[in-house]
């Protein structure tokens, strides 16, 4: 299946063609020109959420007093959502669609980042970084899908997601220097 977007002519067009159930897969690419940034930004910000909770181990080990180990495999759940879904997203995308992997995608980040913030014990990390782990990587296999569907032409560009990456985990190198530190030094007041 093709992430594809269809204008309203089209698919006006498709219901009065003579042939029940088959419409034309042209489309325009001026008119799609904003799925492509939108899809960008998805990954790009899914692989930079990846690391957001990591600042909050190191609190969250001081209050709940658990061995180095426990955060070790806070960090191994992640691991293996993604695989996981890396390994499932591809066909998933394919039979049901990119852009209900993507929302779900979505939606599945914001859980874990809520799970985190709420988190008041070790079950809730470990939920929360599994369902954020499962969620950036169905994000990186269907949206590179999509983005591939959207401009076939471009598919050296889907490299451009992996820079992001490397951006973006420095940003979070300074977020966590610059405001996880001051943030933690203001809980222990």
């Amino acid at each position: 299946m093709l992430f594809e977007l269809i204008t309203q002519e089209e698919a006006l067009s498709a219901t009065a063609s003579p042939v029940q159930g088959v419409r034309s897969t042209t489309t325009s690419t001026t008119e799609q020109t904003w799925a492509y940034p939108l899809l960008v930004v998805l990954l790009a910000t899914a692989l930079g959420v990846s690391g957001a909770p990591a600042p909050l181990y190191g609190l969250y080990a001081e209050r709940w007093g658990f061995a180095p180990i426990t955060t070790t495999l806070v960090f191994a759940v992640y691991a293996f959502g993604a695989l996981g879904a890396v390994l499932l997203a591809g066909q998933a995308s394919d039979r049901f669609g990119r852009k209900p992997l993507l929302i779900g995608a979505a939606v599945g980040m914001l859980v874990g980042l809520v799970f985190f913030m709420t988190a008041t014990g070790l079950p809730a990390l470990f939920i929360g970084r599994f369902v954020h782990g499962a969620a950036v990587g169905t994000a990186v296999v269907a949206g590179s899908a999509a983005l591939l569907d959207l401009r076939p032409e471009l598919g050296k560009r889907v490299q451009e997601v992996h820079v992001a990456r490397g951006v973006d985990e420095r940003v979070m190198l300074v977020l966590r220097r610059d405001v996880a530190q001051p943030s933690r030094e203001l809980c222990e007041l």
